[in-house]
């Protein structure tokens, strides 16, 4: 392996590292509500997440599938834009996990509600994607379908209270 290969495995897992944290404080910043209501979701019932989350990867999986078929200005810009849109809502619910992940580490002297509970949870949840194949094949795909799980069971909380 030359050093030009590397330094592209090892920037490319510290930009993954990166970007996730950020992308959930984003998420927290845009809608502070939803992620706070799916931080009370999330620890209740995970077995439930997944299992609400499983049928729409599968689903969003076999349309980029079939979409990835069509003819190609067409097809491949549906397929970004479905995987895109997809990833972003359930990682609105996976930052409802990293903030409740982060509520509980959090260290006595630290003040609560603050964005470093997220901080707190977002890298230790990244830190365990980087572990070599249990963090690839079975942690990340397992925090992604409980992400879409906890948006679901979000979005019907929310229509319940209203």
């Amino acid at each position: 392996m030359l050093l030009a290969d590397t330094m592209a495995v090892v920037f490319s897992v510290l930009g993954i590292c990166l970007t996730f944290p950020a992308f959930w404080l984003l998420l927290y910043g845009l809608f502070p509500g939803m992620v706070l209501a799916a931080a009370e979701i999330a620890p209740k019932k995970r077995w439930l997440a997944f299992l609400i989350g499983l049928p729409i990867v599968v689903t969003i999986t076999i349309a980029a599938g079939l979409a990835s078929k069509l003819p190609e200005p067409i097809g491949g810009l549906f397929v970004i834009a479905l995987i895109s849109i997809s990833l972003t809502l359930a990682n609105l619910g996976l930052s409802g996990l990293v903030l409740e992940l982060g509520r509980r580490l959090r260290n006595s002297g630290w003040q609560p509600e603050s964005a470093k509970d997220m901080l707190t949870g977002s890298f230790v949840l990244v830190l365990s994607f980087v572990l070599p194949v249990v963090g690839w094949f079975f942690l990340l795909p397992l925090a992604i379908t409980m992400g879409f799980g906890i948006f679901v069971r979000t979005l019907f909380k929310k229509k319940a209270k209203a």
